[in-house]
């Protein structure tokens, strides 16, 4: 079995940002769209304001997240600071959503060759990226559907997905969908108010190549964004203010269960355009510390190879190596050769 874990540098192909631009270049988006629903210009501005430059995104959503942490939950709904940083999460998460939506238009010819003709029936794919354009050349592939593809269970007549796909810090076409909005009330437990599962939107399902919609979507009210933002204490469930349960933490931990899974299985991991950085502790303990020492590792993360390389030989795997490519696509093109020069 083969996993290939993917990060921000293997989509780049395609037009989306990596992480050192993506602050940069939403907020430039923000402040040129304007959209009847959604003040984006304002809210960049006041986020800049408030917090500093979006240069360094990280940081800056770290400033956000924590300028009203100590504020106690049971006075967060009558606090306007509290509210008024909710808020602007909210639509900076929904910029992101349509940012993305966008760019997806691009053609991804690596994806594309990727899909058809490296992956095989049997493999993982691993990604901390939100995008979908990975998704969509899966399916056109055959290698790929979403009645388990994502990992979850999806209503569709196809049999099961012959590769998975697990979207870690989740994905741009995933909403979170109330529970109420479907029966009327909430299912009771602590932590669950919202379905076991995100819901696709009908034009996301259109994206991928159905023409069939998601029985429990609805019209969408309500339906928060299921991504993960990248901040160093990074949150795998849905918290809201006034709230004290953790929504969809057991979908993640699901999630993140079956990456562990796989990766223990895994005879060959291929590493692409991920950089293990520090702030994705929870994901370098999974690959570090969960992964079957006895694959053969392969890296191909730009000039973050070597340092790549370094901390799998460190963790006490046996048979690393740095393919001689700087990007995905180069490493695709390679591998699609006869014989691959890797």
């Amino acid at each position: 079995m083969r996993t290939y874990v993917l990060g921000a540098g293997a989509s780049a192909h395609a037009g989306y940002p990596l992480t050192a631009t993506l602050g940069h270049r939403l907020f430039e988006w923000m402040k040129a769209t304007n959209v009847a629903d959604a003040p984006y210009p304002e809210t960049a501005a006041s986020i800049e304001s408030g917090f500093g430059p979006a240069q360094d995104f990280e940081q800056l959503l770290t400033k956000m997240v924590s300028s009203h942490s100590g504020c106690d939950l049971s006075v967060r709904t009558h606090c306007k600071e509290c509210q008024d940083l909710e808020t602007q999460m909210y639509y900076l998460r929904r910029a992101l959503i349509e940012f993305f939506t966008q760019i997806r238009n691009n053609a991804a010819r690596a994806y594309e060759r990727f899909s058809s003709e490296i992956l095989n029936p049997g493999d993982c794919v691993i990604t901390f990226n939100y995008d979908v354009s990975l998704d969509r050349e899966l399916y056109l592939a055959h290698k790929w559907n979403v009645s388990d593809g994502y990992g979850f269970s999806f209503p569709s007549n196809e049999a099961r997905s012959p590769v998975k796909l697990l979207k870690l810090h989740g994905s741009s076409n995933w909403y979170a969908k109330f529970h109420g909005a479907i029966s009327g009330y909430g299912e009771g437990a602590q932590g669950a108010n919202y379905l076991w599962r995100p819901v696709i939107t009908p034009s996301d399902m259109d994206f991928l190549g159905y023409t069939t919609c998601d029985p429990l979507f609805g019209n969408g009210a309500g339906c928060p964004p299921l991504i993960v933002l990248p901040v160093p204490s990074k949150n795998f469930y849905l918290e809201f203010t006034g709230a004290k349960d953790r929504e969809m933490s057991q979908f993640f931990d699901s999630l993140w269960f079956q990456a562990q899974k796989g990766l223990g299985m895994s005879d060959e991991i291929v590493i692409c355009g991920y950089s293990m950085p520090d702030a994705d502790e929870k994901a370098c303990k999974l690959l570090l510390q969960k992964a079957n020492k006895d694959a053969q590792v392969r890296v191909v993360s730009g000039g973050s190879s070597e340092s790549v390389v370094q901390r799998f030989t460190e963790n006490g795997f046996h048979s690393v190596q740095k393919i001689p490519h700087r990007r995905f696509e180069e490493w695709v093109e390679c591998e699609c050769a006869s014989p691959c020069a890797c």
